[in-house]
C-alpha cells in the first residue's frame, strides 16, 4: 500500500487498517514471537512506516482515532526495534 492508495482510501478502510496494524503488532511482540511474518506489511519498518502515513492522513483529512497517537506508533517502534 502505498501513499497515493492511501489518499484515495476512505475514512471508514483507513481506521479499520490502522487497527489492523495495531493488532498485527500487539501479535508481533506477544504470542507471534516476533516473527515478521506475522505482520501485515512482512516487515517490522514497512509496518511502522504503513501505521505512519495512515494516521497522518487520518490527522490531515479526517478524525484523529482518539485509541491511536503518534507517541503509540512510536513505542511500538521502540518494541520492534525500528527507530
Amino acid at each position: 500500500m502505498d501513499i497515493q492508495e492511501i489518499n484515495q482510501s476512505s475514512p471508514e478502510f483507513l481506521y479499520r487498517m490502522l487497527g489492523r496494524l495495531e493488532a498485527d503488532c500487539l501479535y508481533y511482540l506477544g504470542n507471534g514471537g516476533r516473527f515478521a511474518g506475522h505482520l501485515w506489511a512482512g516487515n517490522e519498518r514497512e509496518q511502522i512506516k504503513l501505521m505512519r502515513m495512515i494516521y497522518r492522513r487520518l490527522c490531515e483529512a479526517f478524525t484523529a482515532p482518539e485509541w491511536m497517537s503518534e507517541e503509540k506508533i512510536n513505542e511500538y517502534a521502540e518494541q520492534m526495534l525500528v527507530v
